[in-house]
């Protein structure tokens, strides 16, 4: 393209620039075309270049999936250490039982505020409101609230069992604090009670 633009400066008026010079304009479309591609190539090669474009608040979306990641991991694990509290109660290893149910609770005690809070930020509209992460952030914390109230009716159960009736009624609170219409919660709480009123509490 070059050298055709020189011989067409050189020569201006020749039969030769007249035929070409109606299809310069091409010749230098695809000319900026070519260079283009092999730019966009080396790039690639070279690991560089640019990358797609993304999308709105594409960093904080990912943060927030990176947060409800690691909650997702947690909640399993303490999923993990309900289900095996209720293997060694139902064993007789009330002992291993309660260490299992004290280890879900420590998980349960971190997650829990985390997940409060990115749902008050995702409701004061500090969270873009992307639907897949606010849909996710809503069952993880259904998720959470439903577990806790579980493992909190199985210390309830443990501390009834035992007659320490005081720490049973503090452990239905925390799940009626979750689910005030529970049914098993407000059972065991008139239960626990009764048993109060009747001098059995230590």
């Amino acid at each position: 393209l070059e050298i055709l633009e020189k011989l067409l400066a050189a020569h201006p008026d020749s039969a030769a620039a007249q035929r070409v010079r109606p299809h310069l304009g091409a010749v230098r479309e695809k000319a900026g075309a070519e260079k283009k591609r092999k730019e966009a190539e080396a790039a690639a090669a070279n690991g560089g270049g640019p990358g797609p474009s993304p999308g709105p608040g594409g960093e904080a979306d990912s943060k927030i999936a990176q947060a409800l990641d690691a909650i997702e991991k947690e909640l399993a694990e303490a999923d993990r250490l309900f289900r095996q509290g209720v293997e060694f109660e139902g064993r007789s290893q009330v002992g291993r039982a309660v260490q299992s149910y004290v280890a879900a609770e420590k998980i349960h005690d971190g997650v829990g505020p985390r997940l409060d809070a990115l749902d008050a930020a995702a409701k004061a509209g500090k969270l873009d409101p992307v639907p897949q992460a606010l849909e996710r952030l809503a069952a993880l914390r259904a998720r959470a609230q439903k577990n806790a109230v579980q493992l909190y009716l199985a210390f309830a159960h443990h501390y009834a069992s035992t007659r320490q009736l005081q720490q049973g009624k503090a452990y239905v609170n925390r799940a009626l604090a979750i689910d005030p219409e529970n049914e098993e919660a407000l059972e065991l709480r008139q239960t626990i009670t009764e048993e109060m009123i009747r001098g059995g509490s230590r």
